[in-house]
This record gives C-alpha cells, sequence and structure tokens, in this order.
C-alpha cells in the first residue's frame, strides 16, 4: 500500500517521518528533525517539529536557502489554536523565513479566525504557509506519480529547482513547474480563507 493510501492510520512519530520524507523529495535540503529520541515519542521540541532549507532564485539568477520550520499536528479531529502556539513561539526564536504549519486534518474554523486575526495584528518576520489534509493527499499522490517517472534521491542531496521562465516549455518539466505553483497558490489562499 502506497505513503498516499494509508497515511492516516499512522503514529504521530510516523506521521512526523512522513513529513520528513515529503519534505525531501520536494527538493527541501538539509531536512532536521528534531525528533530527540530515539523512542517512539517525541520530546519537547520548542514548537518545531523539522527544519529544512529550500533553495531559491531570483530573476537575475542569484540562488539562495529559505529556512523553513515546520510544525506537524497528526489528529484525526480538527486542530485548534491552543496546538498551534507553540510553532509561533518556535519561529520567533527560530527566526526562520517561513514557518509551515502541516495538519494532518484540518484547521478548526474558530483557530483559523484566529490565525486571521494573528497574522494581521503582528508584524512577522517570516511567512506562514499551511497544508491541511487534503493538501497533503495531493503533495502525496503528486510524489507517488513522479517516483515512478524518476529514481527517489537522499532527502541530503542538493537539487536544482526548475527556472521558472521553463513553466512556459511544454512537456513534463513544465507540467511539473505549472503543478508546483498551483499548490503555492493554493497554500496561499488557504492561508487568506
Amino acid at each position: 500500500m502506497s505513503k498516499a493510501a494509508n497515511w492516516k492510520n499512522l503514529t504521530g512519530v510516523e506521521f512526523e517521518k512522513l513529513v520528513y520524507d515529503l519534505l525531501g523529495d520536494l527538493g527541501y535540503q538539509d531536512v532536521d528533525w528534531r525528533k530527540g529520541t530515539a523512542a517512539d515519542s517525541t520530546s519537547p521540541d520548542s514548537g518545531i517539529d523539522i527544519e529544512a532549507q529550500l533553495k531559491r532564485k531570483d530573476p537575475d539568477g542569484d540562488e539562495y536557502f529559505e529556512k523553513w520550520a515546520v510544525q506537524v499536528k497528526h489528529h484525526v479531529r480538527a486542530v485548534s489554536w491552543s496546538e498551534l502556539q507553540s510553532a509561533f513561539y518556535g519561529a520567533k526564536v527560530g527566526k526562520p523565513d517561513v514557518l509551515l504549519l502541516v495538519v494532518s486534518s484540518h484547521l478548526t474554523n474558530p483557530c483559523k479566525d484566529q490565525l486571521r486575526r494573528y497574522l494581521e495584528k503582528e508584524s512577522l518576520a517570516y511567512r506562514v504557509r499551511i497544508w491541511e489534509g487534503p493538501k497533503i493527499e495531493k503533495l502525496l499522490s503528486q510524489e507517488k506519480s513522479n517516483s515512478t517517472k524518476q529514481p527517489s534521491r537522499p532527502v541530503q542531496q542538493e537539487r536544482q529547482l526548475p527556472d521558472p521562465i521553463a513553466a512556459s516549455r511544454a512537456g513534463p518539466e513544465g507540467d511539473q513547474i505549472r503543478k508546483m505553483e498551483s499548490l503555492r497558490r493554493d497554500v496561499d489562499k488557504a492561508l487568506r480563507m
């Protein structure tokens, strides 16, 4: 059975591992799972479960890395605002460029309202992205289809992000770039909800 088919049945630690692997598959580099213990549970992580770097390229060709801090919540029920607050503390201390909130189910409506108010009120030095259950399903399905086309690479191996200009080209590379841009728009849209 594929990761995409059975990820909802994982334990919290197994789900964190799945997200860790997914980030590597998506091209993130220096992915660091802040598990802190060899046990089947995690130790206190100050609100950040995973740290990673994502290579970016400016229109003038200058390349740089964005620092991503990831908080992972694996619940059958919806996730409340109080369960996410430690991630904002962790981001304040760790100073990432992006805080990614990954929740296997979804955020409650009051949580989305509180998050919107928080983001409007605070002058954060980082962007906030949200991956809820449907987004995770889509990303895992995308990775499954990509893994049948090309061999997987180790998480720590450096990967080149496609040139944005290539999006206008026909073929599989252009399709992949358009899919990535669509996913980014979906995340931005989910954040504005």
